[in-house]
C-alpha cells in the first residue's frame, strides 16, 4: 500500500504544482499586459498626454490617425446601439400590445383606439432609437458650449 499511496501523493503534488504554475503565469501575463497598457497611455504621446491634459474647449476630436472620434462614436451608435435598442424596443412594444389587448376583459371591451396609441408609441420609440447618434452629439455640443462659457468666464489658459 505504501507504493500506491506514494504514487498518488506524487501525482497530486505534480497536479498542484502544474495548476499553481499555470495560474501564476496567467497572473504574470495579465500584470505585464496591464503595466504595458498603463505605460502606453501615460508616456509622452500617449492617450492621457494627448487628450486629457488639454482643456475641453481645445478638444477637436481628432486622434491624429486620420479618423475622428465623432466618426467612431457614429459607427458605435449605428452598428451597436441601434440594433440593441431596436431589439429591446421590439420586445417592449410586443409586450405592451399584448397587455393592452388582453386588458380589455378578454376582448369584450375591445376598442380600436388602443392600436392608434400603440402605433404612436412605436413611432416615438423608433424615432428615438434611430436618432441616438444625433441625440448624443447634441449632448456633447451642449456640454462643449458650457465648457467654453466657463472657460471664457474664468479666463483659463
Amino acid at each position: 500500500m505504501g507504493v500506491i499511496s506514494d504514487a498518488i501523493d506524487s501525482l497530486q503534488d505534480w497536479c498542484e504544482n502544474l495548476f499553481k504554475d499555470g495560474i501564476k503565469s496567467q497572473f504574470d501575463s495579465i500584470s505585464d499586459l496591464l503595466t504595458e497598457t498603463f505605460n502606453k497611455t501615460t508616456d509622452d504621446g500617449g492617450l492621457i498626454s494627448i487628450f486629457l491634459t488639454d482643456h475641453p474647449v481645445s478638444f477637436s476630436g481628432t486622434s491624429g490617425g486620420g479618423t475622428t472620434i465623432w466618426a467612431t462614436i457614429e459607427k458605435l451608435c449605428n452598428n451597436i446601439i441601434v440594433p440593441i435598442s431596436g431589439f429591446i424596443l421590439a420586445i417592449i412594444l410586443l409586450n405592451d400590445l399584448i397587455q393592452t389587448v388582453i386588458r380589455g376583459n378578454n376582448f369584450k371591451d375591445f376598442d380600436d383606439s388602443i392600436f392608434i396609441k400603440w402605433i404612436i408609441k412605436a413611432l416615438c420609440g423608433v424615432i428615438l432609437a434611430s436618432n441616438v447618434f444625433y441625440i448624443a452629439s447634441a449632448l456633447f455640443v451642449r456640454h462643449r458650449c458650457l465648457c467654453k462659457r466657463y472657460h471664457d468666464t474664468f479666463r483659463f489658459g
